[in-house]
C-alpha cells in the first residue's frame, strides 16, 4: 500500500480550506494548538488505551513526514501529552508552532480522532482483511464503503459537513489509509474508541500562554 502517494493529497489548498473551517482563529500570536481529548477514568482496557495512543503517534508521524522513520529521528517534532486533567481523563495533545509551523497535520488529526469510533463499516475485523489483501477485489470494495461512510460521517458532523465534497473525500482517503495501515494497532484502538473514547476539541495557545477554545 502507498502511503506516501495517499498522504500526497493533503495539498496546500486542502490544508487551507482545512485549516479556515477547523481554526479560523489562528494568526501569527498563536504559539500552539492543543487537542484536548476525553476518555472515560474508569475500566480503562490498558492494551486497547496503549494502541489508541499509538494509533495518534503514528497518523501524527505520517501526516508530518509520510516516513515513520524520518518522524521517529525528530524528537522535536514528536508530538506529547502537554497536560493530563482529573475527571474524565483528559490528554492535551500540543503542536508547538515554532517548532512545526504548518497546522495541517494536527487538524487533520483532529478529524480522524472525530470520526474514529464511527470510521470502520463493518467493524474492528474489516480492519484486518483490508489490511492483509487490499489488491484483492472483495478487499477494494470494503475499502470504498469504509470511504463512502467516512464521508456521510462528515456530511452528518455539523462542524464537518462545511467542508468542500473534495475535501471530505480527500480525507476520506487519508483516514481510512491511516487506519488500514497497521491493523494490530488499528482493530483495540478501534475497540478503545468505540468503548472509551468521549470527544475531541481544538483549542489555540497564545503566548499568554491563555487557552481559547475552539468550541
Amino acid at each position: 500500500m502507498d502511503t506516501d502517494k495517499h498522504l500526497a493529497l493533503v495539498s496546500r489548498p486542502a490544508a487551507l480550506d482545512i485549516q479556515k473551517l477547523l481554526a479560523p482563529d489562528l494568526t501569527a500570536a498563536t504559539t500552539a494548538i492543543d487537542l484536548v481529548v476525553n476518555v472515560d477514568a474508569e475500566d480503562l482496557n490498558l492494551r486497547d488505551c496503549s494502541r489508541f495512543l499509538t494509533l495518534i503517534d503514528r497518523a501524527y508521524g505520517r501526516l508530518l513526514y509520510g516516513d515513520l522513520r524520518k518522524y521517529a529521528w525528530d524528537e522535536m517534532a514528536q508530538i506529547r501529552i502537554s497536560e493530563m486533567r482529573p475527571g474524565s481523563w483528559q490528554l492535551v495533545l500540543t503542536q508547538v508552532l515554532h517548532v512545526i509551523p504548518d497546522p495541517t497535520a494536527i487538524l487533520v488529526l483532529y478529524v480522524l480522532l472525530k470520526l474514529l469510533p464511527r470510521a470502520v463499516q463493518q467493524g474492528a475485523d474489516a480492519v484486518l482483511k483490508l489490511s492483509t489483501a487490499y489488491k484483492n477485489y472483495e478487499q477494494a470494495r470494503l475499502a470504498r464503503a469504509n470511504r463512502k461512510k467516512l464521508r456521510k460521517e462528515m456530511d452528518e458532523d455539523e462542524e464537518l459537513r462545511q467542508l468542500p465534497t473534495q475535501r471530505k473525500k480527500q480525507l476520506a482517503e487519508i483516514i481510512d489509509v491511516l487506519i488500514r495501515e497497521d491493523p494490530a494497532i488499528s482493530n483495540p484502538a478501534l475497540d478503545f474508541s468505540e468503548t472509551s473514547f468521549r470527544r475531541v476539541t481544538i483549542r489555540l495557545r497564545t503566548s499568554k500562554e491563555q487557552l481559547d477554545p475552539k468550541a
